[in-house]
């Protein structure tokens, strides 16, 4: 079921038009420059098979993903229906990034179709998503703190050792994600929400689950936990900035002269 139905009691129209009238300010901003994108056929890398510890890396960060995407998205809807006084330009944003947590749901959907994922790792990431949801920290707080203490370390992980097609996928969903925290960031501060180290904490946990089985491999398990905590004080990771942090060389001749 769809997070954004009756979502037109908040009165918003979430078009472009809409966007543009709104105030200016950094919600405005942030919403201009949502990109939209098309979701690709993703395949498994083959060297995944041989790497017994990535694969069961990925079926732990699958099955999380699977359990939490849409979860994330009803925290950001109950924030809405809590706080009457946002600014029109923020309210606009949440409602897209909700639609995002749902269009991310989909993608994972089809990266479990080349991926697989055990049964057991599904009770457990079902678990954990009931522990998220009964836990009674601000629904934005929530929202905030597992986008970006899980899923950023998560998908980094999964664009790390994927395949191609997986990578850039989860590239996409990236780029949502980072739009999202901006959002949430900035929301904490206007409304000065603070932070809950206990629900921050059971977060971490949760990302050392993931990332137990990367052992004797390169960026093993304490890299990634160690990318989690810098994620946690800092609001982002020297770690994952020096692996993500590339370019694409391409041939002169590979360059279009339409602009020249």
């Amino acid at each position: 079921m769809s997070l954004t139905r009756n979502i037109e009691l908040c009165g918003i129209e979430t078009c472009v038009d809409t966007v543009l009238e709104a105030e200016k300010d950094v919600f405005t901003d942030l919403e201009l420059k949502r990109q939209t994108w098309t979701m690709p056929n993703v395949k498994a890398d083959a060297d995944i098979r041989n790497s017994e510890q990535i694969h069961a890396c990925f079926s732990r960060i699958i099955a999380l993903s699977l359990n939490l995407e849409l979860p994330v998205g009803s925290f950001v809807r109950a924030f809405l229906e809590q706080e009457k006084q946002l600014p029109m330009s923020a309210k606009i944003g949440l409602i897209n990034n909700i639609k995002d947590e749902e269009k991310h749901q989909i993608a994972f959907e089809n990266i479990l179709k080349a991926y697989s994922v055990t049964e057991k790792d599904c009770v457990t990431a079902n678990n954990y998503r009931k522990l998220l949801v009964k836990d009674k920290t601000h629904p934005l707080i929530k929202s905030r703190d597992m986008e970006t203490i899980i899923f950023i370390p998560l998908q980094t992980c999964l664009r790390y050792y994927g395949s191609q097609s997986l990578e850039r996928l989860v590239g996409y969903i990236s780029l949502d994600e980072i739009r999202h925290l901006n959002y949430n960031w900035e929301l904490s501060e206007i409304l000065g929400l603070g932070f809950n180290r206990e629900f921050e904490d059971s977060l971490v946990s949760i990302c050392q689950w993931c990332f137990e089985p990367l052992k004797n491999i390169t960026l093993d398990s304490e890299f990634w936990i160690e990318s989690t905590y810098q994620m946690r004080e800092d609001g982002e990771s020297e770690n994952l900035i020096n692996i993500m942090d590339y370019g694409i060389g391409v041939a002169p001749f590979e360059i279009s002269n339409n602009n020249y």
